[in-house]
């Protein structure tokens, strides 16, 4: 990973990241980035922290109260739109039904 995130062989990754880009890693941003995805990678996802040249990434923990929170929201939002919209096929399919006995003129 460290040689890959040296020398970026992809066109646009080497555009972007390579030698003379003006936007090149560091050695300890390329560290950081190489344990970050050694971490990512790991079978083991119980590790607690993944160290590569120095540089140490820890796994980060869910943040519950936030997922809550976003969940709470998403039910609550459908059960407004159900509220708001709980006639509307009711209402469309009754003027069909009418609209279909009417004699055709």
């Amino acid at each position: 990973i460290a040689a890959w995130l040296a020398a970026p062989p992809t066109p646009t990754m080497a555009a972007l990241y390579g030698k003379g880009s003006g936007d090149e890693l560091s050695q300890s941003d390329r560290d950081q980035l190489g344990a970050w995805i050694a971490l990512v990678g790991a079978p083991d996802k119980a590790a607690l922290a993944v160290q590569a040249n120095g540089a140490t990434v820890a796994p980060h923990d869910v943040n519950w109260p936030l997922l809550g929170t976003g969940l709470a929201g998403a039910v609550g939002l459908l059960a407004l739109v159900g509220l708001i919209w709980r006639n509307r096929v009711r209402s469309v399919r009754a003027r069909m039904v009418r609209a279909a006995r009417l004699p055709n003129t």
